[in-house]
């Protein structure tokens, strides 16, 4: 039973640092460059980066409540276990709060902050790079996802009645 628990944990890490990693890439590497590929002019470029950063942000929120819903609905954890789970993916965030100075974790948060952060920062210039609120916003994402529960119901009872159709 204990092996199931660490296979579903372990799976649901790999999904959250999956998606994350994803998002990183698109917006430090593809999106930048595509801008910089179609938009030649200056005033253009900067303009679509100001768009990119602020969906990236608002994709990052919807991807926490996509976390916190699977960590419910799909791999049945518990709100406590869920935490736990969070706490140990922002392991590198949470390191960086000490005073050890960890050049590759201090890249790796600075670079989790800029998801939602750089969108927040647009809006509210003064907001320091680490601040304390990303984390939270991104908790509070989370643990608000775990009571999304999405559902094929329709696509079920349309299958249902196809069959009964069919017959």
């Amino acid at each position: 039973m204990e092996s199931s628990h660490r296979r579903r944990r372990t799976a649901m890490l790999g999904e959250m640092v999956f998606v994350l990693t994803a998002i990183i890439l698109l917006k430090e590497w593809v999106f930048p460059w595509l801008i910089w590929q179609w938009f030649p002019i200056g005033d253009d470029a900067a303009r679509m980066l100001e768009w990119m950063v602020m969906m990236v942000a608002v994709v990052t929120c919807y991807a926490y409540a996509g976390f916190g819903s699977i960590s419910a609905h799909v791999y049945g954890q518990s709100t406590s276990n869920s935490m736990v789970m969070w706490g140990l993916l922002h392991l590198p965030v949470l390191v960086s709060l000490t005073p050890l100075n960890v050049p590759l974790l201090n890249e790796v948060t600075h670079t989790w902050y800029g998801l939602i952060g750089d969108g927040l920062r647009l809006f509210i210039p003064k907001l320091p790079p680490e601040s304390g609120i990303i984390p939270l916003i991104a908790l509070l994402f989370f643990w608000a996802g775990r009571a999304i529960k999405v559902s094929e119901g329709n696509v079920e009872k349309q299958q249902q009645r196809q069959g009964r159709a069919a017959s």
